[in-house]
């Protein structure tokens, strides 16, 4: 927007079905990190239910200056799905809604359908650290609950402070 709030340019994501509101990032490289539900049919008969589901897997995008995608990364690739039966399972099972960056310029990203922070690597996609769900890489201690529920706002601070704001619904 310029000075009086009129639209100069919009960025999106590039080849998904929506851009979520919820959050996103501009880069010092002056990149676009953005967050999509895409929806998409999934087979969940596994789960007892159709073969073919409508699903909205979270998505994560960066997209360069000049609207190229440099990035992308998928809930479903990546997720355990029995950690996220809680939330709108089986429509919005993941429900991304914060991102931020650590010290180190990779992603942190909050996944409320499954109580769920991921740090993701940058370059590769890979999970490098997981708080929540059923199988973390950091635990919780010292919490009478063990775990947080339906949280928002995952943000990596200096010194390795990690804040988040519990909703506490939508537990494990």
């Amino acid at each position: 927007l310029d000075e009086n709030f009129n639209e100069i340019s919009r960025i999106e994501t590039k080849g998904l079905n929506h851009t979520e509101n919820h959050d996103f990032i501009i880069t010092s490289e002056g990149s676009y990190i953005l967050m999509s539900y895409n929806s998409t049919y999934r087979d969940f008969s596994k789960y007892g239910l159709s073969s073919n589901e409508l699903t909205r897997d979270s998505v994560i995008q960066e997209i360069s200056a000049s609207g190229e995608l440099i990035f992308e990364w998928n809930s479903w690739d990546y997720m355990n799905i029995l950690d996220c039966l809680n939330h709108r399972f089986p429509d919005d099972y993941a429900h991304i809604n914060s991102i931020s960056l650590d010290f180190d310029q990779n992603i942190i990203a909050s996944f409320r359908g499954c109580s769920t922070i991921l740090k993701i690597n940058r370059s590769n996609g890979e999970v490098m650290w997981s708080l929540g769900g059923s199988n973390p890489s950091i635990k919780i201690l010292g919490d009478e609950f063990s775990e947080f529920c339906g949280q928002h706002t995952a943000t990596m601070h200096k010194g390795g402070l990690l804040t988040i704001f519990d909703n506490g619904g939508h537990c494990n």
